[in-house]
C-alpha cells in the first residue's frame, strides 16, 4: 500500500529514541489493518505533530466505525453551526472589529446591530458605558438589543413581539396542563434583582438544558442570556385567564411575588404572583411547592422537536444544566 497514513512512532518494531528519517526502512507492529503487522515498511513522511484516534459515523454506508487510528490536526476542521438557529454571544474582540470606526455617540447611532451582539460588548469596544448607550438611544432594557436595526433606532419590545420574536404558542407549543399559554421572551428583569457572583456558567457560555419544563425543552443546546442570584420557587396556581391548573409550575423567583418584602417563603404558603411569564400568571394565588436558594438562568435556546428559538426563557437552577 503507497503512502499509508498513519502509523506513529510507538507502533514501530524496536522504536529507536530518535525519529525516523524518510527513506528508512521499519518493521511495523501496527495492526490497523489485515497484514499490517510485521511488515517492513520504508518512511514516507515523517511529521512531529499531535495524533487523534477517533469514533466517526461512515457518510457512505451510515456504519459506525469506532476508534480509528489515526488523524492528525490538519486533517480534523470544527462543525460548522447554523447561526440562524442559535443564537451566540459575541466576544468584544468580534463587535470592536466592527465598531472601531466610530469615535462619537453621533457616528455611532449609525451602527447596524448584528446577531450576537450586546450593549455590553459595545461598551467595552468604545469608550462609552452601557448606562451611556441606553440613554443616548432610549434603550428601555440593557439587556436586550435586536440585530438588523441601527442602535439609534432599535425597536420597542412591543414592536419586537411583531417582527423579530416568534413566541412559542405560534410553533404549535401543546403543553401538558398549560393550554394555549404564551411564554414571555421580552427578557424583562424583575427591580431588585441581583447578579450572581461567580455563577457555574456565564453569560453568553453555552449549555444543554437537563430537563424539560416543556416540550422540545430536555436535551436541547441553549446561550445563557442572563444569571442572577435569589430563592426560586416550585408554584401550583389556577391561572387568571381561566385555564386550567398549573401544578408545580418551575420557577418563580422570588422578587416576582408581590408579598416579598416578607422574607423567603416557605412550601405551603399562599402568595401572589407578579411574574409574567406567560398568560394568566400575573396576578394569580399560588401555593409554594418547593424553595431553593441558588443562582438562576434565563437562556435562548432551540427545541429540540424543530421549533423556533426560543428567547430568554426563565428560569433555569444550575443543577438544571450541563455543559
Amino acid at each position: 500500500m503507497a503512502n499509508h497514513k498513519w502509523v506513529v512512532h510507538e507502533e514501530v518494531e524496536n522504536a529507536q529514541d530518535e525519529p525516523y528519517q524518510v527513506g528508512d526502512k521499519v518493521v511495523l507492529e501496527a495492526n490497523h489493518m489485515p497484514g499490517m503487522q510485521g511488515a517492513t515498511a520504508t518512511i514516507d513522511s515523517a511529521e512531529d505533530t499531535t495524533v487523534y484516534m477517533v469514533t466517526y459515523t461512515d457518510t457512505e454506508t451510515d456504519d459506525t466505525v469506532e476508534n480509528h487510528k489515526w488523524l492528525t490536526e490538519e486533517e480534523l476542521g470544527e462543525e460548522e453551526q447554523d447561526s440562524s438557529q442559535f443564537w451566540r454571544a459575541r466576544t468584544v474582540e468580534e463587535v470592536q472589529a466592527d465598531v472601531s470606526q466610530y469615535d462619537t455617540l453621533e457616528e455611532l447611532q449609525n451602527y447596524e446591530v448584528v446577531g450576537g451582539d450586546t450593549l455590553w460588548a459595545i461598551s467595552q469596544s468604545t469608550n462609552f458605558s452601557v448606562d451611556d448607550l441606553t440613554e443616548a438611544f432610549n434603550i428601555k432594557n440593557a439587556d436586550l438589543i435586536f440585530a438588523n436595526y441601527t442602535l439609534e433606532n432599535q425597536p420597542s419590545l412591543e414592536d419586537s413581539y411583531e417582527n423579530q420574536i416568534i413566541s412559542e404558542s405560534k410553533k404549535t407549543r401543546d403543553m401538558d396542563n398549560m393550554g394555549d399559554m404564551k411564554h414571555d421572551e421580552s427578557g424583562e428583569i424583575t427591580e431588585g434583582l441581583e447578579g450572581a457572583e461567580n455563577p457555574m456558567y456565564e453569560v453568553g457560555e453555552s449549555v444543554i438544558l437537563k430537563h424539560g419544563h416543556m416540550p422540545g425543552m430536555e436535551g436541547a443546546e441553549a446561550t445563557v442570556s442572563g444569571v442572577f442570584a435569589t430563592t426560586a420557587y416550585e408554584v401550583s396556581f389556577n391561572p387568571t385567564n381561566g385555564g386550567e391548573r398549573e401544578e408545580n409550575h418551575r420557577w418563580v423567583i422570588h422578587e416576582e411575588i408581590s408579598e416579598s418584602t416578607k422574607g423567603a417563603f416557605e412550601p405551603g404558603e399562599e402568595v401572589t404572583l407578579e411574574a409574567n411569564h406567560m398568560e394568566g400568571m400575573e396576578g394569580a394565588t399560588a401555593i409554594i411547592d418547593d424553595a431553593v436558594t441558588t443562582n438562576v438562568y434565563m437562556v435562548d435556546y432551540q427545541p429540540t422537536d424543530g421549533g423556533a428559538v426560543v428567547r430568554n426563557h426563565k428560569w433555569f437552577v444550575e443543577e438544571e444544566l450541563a455543559q
